[in-house]
């Protein structure tokens, strides 16, 4: 085998090797559906999953405003009964307190 003929079947072997590659990867891509997109361009499935993600995230805020807005209602609810309480047992101290004044003049 000269030298001509090694460096030829070399040679064929690096082509071969290359394009059994690129069939490799070829077929790769069309299994998995890979997107040859380019850089910065969004396919039709990644801009549907944004929008749905948008959505969501305004549905979460509009949630977490109606919480917020329940939950100041509540607070202010609480407030009122506390002062409701507190002036009930006012109240019933000084029925007490008339109470014993009225026993004790007995």
């Amino acid at each position: 085998m000269s030298k001509s003929e090694l460096t030829l079947m070399l040679v064929s072997a690096v082509v071969v090797a290359i394009v059994f590659g690129w069939m490799l990867r070829w077929i790769y891509d069309r299994m998995t559906h890979a997107a040859h997109a380019a850089p910065g361009k969004i396919n039709t499935n990644q801009d549907g999953l944004v929008k749905e993600a948008v959505a969501a995230q305004h549905r979460a805020e509009a949630a977490e405003a109606e919480m917020k807005s329940e939950i100041r209602q509540q607070r202010a609810e609480t407030e009122a009964l506390r002062d409701g309480l507190r002036a009930a047992r006012g109240r019933q101290m000084e029925l007490e307190a008339e109470l014993e004044a009225l026993r004790g003049g007995q």
